[in-house]
């Protein structure tokens, strides 16, 4: 990276909120500037919140009365991202809630391509990322910005995540990173169904853990994050090589790398109704997860390793039997 590039980082990270520590900054010097994004340029609120919309429309018109209420006290505004869809978005929402920003795409580029999109026009201090398949808690950014602004050292938080509006189930919405073992024991995997309580399971989703209390933790689901503005930006968005799914992982990874915690905070809380965006095509999202996790694992794995190659193989695998299952 020039001088110039250098100088140029720097900026973004200064005017975009607490600075980074040093480590990071000559991290960040070892990046291509290309991917680095700008800061907003004047006067940034204090945050932007960007949903991407997947025919997502009926699901936008539910989350929406509850925007005001979770940013209450912040200066704050909402993007959302029509990936390609189609739908009339910008009209119903101009017409419903004319302070919503929309940006429509031509055509649908993936979900951390579409974040990026909607960050570089974002003139928050901080950024959130919000799946149109939730329901906000009063205060819930209001919570989750103020820890930001008063932990330095923590670069994403997320909130308590509730399967339900009546609160009776909860999302281990926090997690540790995926292992080799989690490829048979994740949330969903067959294992887990077959053997609900096995260690292996129950250490990927924290379930050692009280929901109750206030953690740092590896990762924290992309469904509702705030991450620190000037991280965000300097690290260059999200890695759009994860089409769906995996994004938020590898993002909690970067911010870990970086020197920053990640942080789950059960005091600001939402609903996610899983996979509420994604039931009209859902073999290409299981495809589509299975791409991600095939680049997360090529990413972060060595590709020397022969259980690099095991887990690639095990994910496809894995994908052949969901497709024949659903055929059936």
């Amino acid at each position: 990276m020039t001088a110039l590039s250098s100088i140029a980082v720097e900026r973004s990270v200064a005017t975009a909120g607490v600075p980074l520590p040093c480590a990071t900054r000559q991290r960040l010097r070892r990046r291509d500037p290309a991917f680095v994004m700008p800061a907003p340029l004047a006067r940034p609120l204090d945050l932007s919140v960007v949903v991407v919309s997947y025919h997502s429309l009926q699901l936008l018109l539910d989350m929406l009365p509850g925007f005001a209420a979770a940013v209450a006290g912040l200066h704050a505004e909402l993007i959302v991202v029509e990936n390609g869809t189609g739908e009339p978005v910008a009209a119903t929402l101009r017409e419903r809630f004319p302070a919503v920003r929309v940006l429509e795409l031509g055509s649908s580029i993936g979900f951390g391509a579409a974040v990026n999109r909607g960050v570089r026009v974002a003139r928050g201090r901080h950024v959130a990322l919000l799946n149109p398949d939730t329901l906000l808690g009063a205060e819930c950014f209001t919570r989750l910005v103020h820890r930001l602004d008063h932990e330095p050292g923590v670069g994403i938080v997320g909130p308590r995540v509730w399967d339900d509006a009546a609160q009776t189930s909860i999302q281990r919405s926090w997690r540790r990173f995926p292992g080799v073992m989690t490829a048979l024991c994740g949330r969903y995997a067959l294992l887990t169904r077959l053997w609900p309580g096995n260690p292996w399971t129950r250490r990927y989703l924290n379930e050692d853990r009280s929901p109750d209390l206030v953690q740092p933790t590896d990762w924290v689901s992309g469904c509702c994050m705030v991450v620190r503005g000037s991280l965000f930006r300097a690290l260059g968005g999200m890695d759009e090589r994860y089409p769906l799914f995996c994004e938020d992982v590898d993002l909690c990874r970067e911010a870990h790398g970086a020197g920053f915690t990640v942080v789950y905070d059960p005091e600001a809380a939402i609903v996610h109704e899983i996979g509420g965006s994604r039931r009209k095509a859902p073999l290409r999202s299981t495809w589509l997860r299975h791409r991600s996790m095939t680049s997360y694992v090529l990413k972060h794995g060595h590709v020397a390793n022969p259980w690099t190659w095991v887990l690639v193989i095990g994910i496809w695998l894995r994908f052949a039997l969901h497709a024949v299952w659903r055929r059936v």
